[in-house]
Order: C-alpha cells, then structure tokens, then sequence
C-alpha cells in the first residue's frame, strides 16, 4: 500500500491580506465566544431556533464532560454528538497557536485537555452521553449515536494539540481512544463488524497514523473506510437488537433517512456518484485524500468527487456551500437556494478536499 503524508501547517506561511485578516478574527473574536458559549456564559437571543423553537439556549457542553468526570452531578443536555463541539473548538485553537501565540488561551486550553482526560473512561471510551445517562447502549445505535464521529473529532484535535504544543497528555487521551475502538471494531470474532453513521473516525485515525507512525491506526482506518456499506443491512439490524420501537432513537426521526444517507447503501468502490447527507459525504472524500490514499482507489473516489465540484457545489454569500443536505444521485443542474446545507465543516473540508487533488494533479 502506498500511503502519502500531508505537508504540515508549520511548513506553509499564508500571505493573503484577505485570510490573515480571518486567521487574526478567530484568535481575538470567535474562540472567546465559543468558549463563553460551550460554557453557558455568553448572553444568547435566539429569535427562531428550529431545532427545540427558541428554548436551546445553553450549549451545556462542558458541563457534560464535568459530570462524566465526576466534577458536577447532572444529567446530559443536548445531542448525542454535543462533545464534538468542544474538540472541534480545541482544535482550532491549536492550529491558532501556530501563527498567533496566546498565553491566556493556552491555560485553558491545557486544562480542558486536564478536564477531557478525567472524563475518559479507562478503556478510553468517551462519549458524555452514554456515559452519564446510557451506559448500557455504548456501540448499540451506531447509525444515530455519533459515538465514533465525536470521538474522531476530538481525536483530531488531539493529533493537532500535540503537534503544535507539545502536549503529551492530548495525544495520549486520543491513543486511548483509538485502542478501545480497535478492540471493538474489525472483522474478527467477537468484534463489531460495522462503522459510525456518520463518517469522521477514518480521517481522525490517518492524523493519528502520520502523528504517530503506528500502522495499526492506518489499517483501522482502512477497515472503516472499506466496510461501509459491505452490509447495507448493518443498521437496521443494530436497531432491532437494541429495540426496534422509535421510542428508543437516539436521535428522533433519523432512522427514516435512506441507506445512502448514511453512505452504507454500497462499498465505497462501487459509490460512483455522491448519495447521501452533504457533510457525510465530504467527510468521506476527505477521509479518501492523499495521505494514506491506495492508488487503485483514485478512480473511485475521483468519479464521486468530481459531481460535488460540477454541479452539487455553489458559492453564496462568499463562502463555499454543499447545495443539499441529502446529496442527489443524479444533479444535472444546480438544486434551488433553498435546499442549500451551510456549514463551516463542509467548507473546510471542501477547501482541504481541493488541494489535495491539485496536489495529486486530479482537478
């Protein structure tokens, strides 16, 4: 398997007025927000809030680790993937350290990284929600639990704490992680032959792979990336064995999504055009970019990412949008406005998605 590396931040200085101007805005402006906001300090109006119709004004996000590491009582407030918002926060504010040094932001950093591994459990399961109110359903409701995806999302932000800081700690929460979900997950007896409804997990065990050289998280990631869809029934069948009444979701309504909402319909080989939940399916290109890429995989993957740039793609309001949320199997023309799904990972990876294939020479 021939498996490529991609260049480190350190190595690429950014001149641009137009990005300096944005890297400066996030260390002074958004990650101060963010962290008032994850911790319930900040003074929110929500005027319309689809999801619970104004009432979600705490994010409770912290609170939920300190309850999972025993620092509070309480139970878990907000979505089964509500940690993820921290580690996507962390990890931000690692890269930030890289190009704006920040004393003050790093104290907390460092004791969110304290907080993050007094939360872990010592298998190095950690996924707040099963731990404080549903410990007996952990792994059991892979298409709705998020549990892989949170934990691939602090795993990155874990890869990136170390690199850019040094923090021994941070990598070693993320190794514990990876070990549990390795003693999990594969193809051998006794192990869970299935993947996360939501990819994220194989592009976080790459990072880990190029921080720390041990292939065995390559080969994990490898397996999640070949096994999705291998078993189009995986989840349904899961759901049944855990309790078929909708009363038991996890999240309400998603198991009416299709298979190929969650990319599970087919083998990743055999996904020649882009089904499925828009973020799902840039997550699973990038996951496919060129550091660990086999070269008989390209074709594949450039099949089903030349329709996203073609004509599943438009610019709106300056920033890089994915036009639906369920991806269409066949998008001869561009979808009408108001199926556009805006959100920052879809841009970010769709940024990272394209240089990698310039980089390969494959746009």
């Amino acid at each position: 398997m021939q498996v490529y590396t991609t260049p480190k931040l350190n190595k690429v200085k950014v001149t641009s007025d137009f990005w300096k101007r944005y890297r400066e805005l996030v260390v002074k402006e958004v990650l101060p927000y963010q962290w008032k906001v994850m911790n319930d300090e900040a003074d929110i109006s929500i005027s319309e809030d689809p999801q619970n119709n104004g009432q979600d004004k705490n994010s409770h996000a912290i609170a939920n680790l300190k309850i999972a590491a025993g620092q509070m009582k309480g139970h878990h407030y907000g979505f089964p993937f509500q940690d993820a918002d921290v580690y996507k926060w962390l990890e931000a504010a690692a890269y930030s350290f890289g190009y704006h040094p920040n004393p003050d932001l790093k104290k907390i950093t460092d004791n969110l990284i304290d907080l993050i591994a007094d939360a872990q459990d010592d298998d190095g399961y950690l996924s707040t929600y099963f731990q404080i109110d549903a410990p007996e359903r952990k792994f059991k409701r892979l298409q709705q639990s998020h549990e892989l995806y949170t934990m691939g999302h602090y795993i990155e932000a874990g890869v990136a704490y170390h690199h850019e800081t040094g923090n021994q700690k941070a990598l070693d929460i993320a190794k514990r992680m990876a070990d549990c979900i390795d003693r999990h997950f594969g193809l051998e007896e006794g192990k869970i032959p299935g993947y996360d409804g939501h990819p994220e997990i194989e592009l976080a065990l790459s990072r880990l792979y190029e921080e720390t050289g041990e292939k065995r998280y390559l080969d994990l990631a490898h397996y999640f990336l070949n096994q999705r869809g291998q078993d189009p029934a995986f989840f349904e069948k899961q759901i049944k064995a855990d309790g078929d009444s909708p009363d038991r979701d996890l999240i309400p309504g998603m198991r009416d999504f299709t298979r190929e909402y969650y990319l599970a319909a087919e083998p990743i080989k055999d996904q020649k055009v882009p089904h499925g939940h828009a973020v799902r399916v840039v997550y699973q290109l990038s996951t496919c970019a060129p550091e660990w890429l086999t070269l008989p995989a390209i074709p594949a993957i450039r099949i089903s990412w030349l329709p996203v740039i073609g004509s599943g793609m438009t610019l709106s309001n300056g920033r890089c949008t994915s036009l639906v949320t369920l991806v269409k199997p066949r998008l001869a023309k561009p979808s009408p406005m108001t199926m556009i799904y805006r959100t920052i990972p879809i841009t970010a990876r769709l940024v990272r998605q394209w240089g990698c294939h310039s980089l390969l020479g494959r746009c």
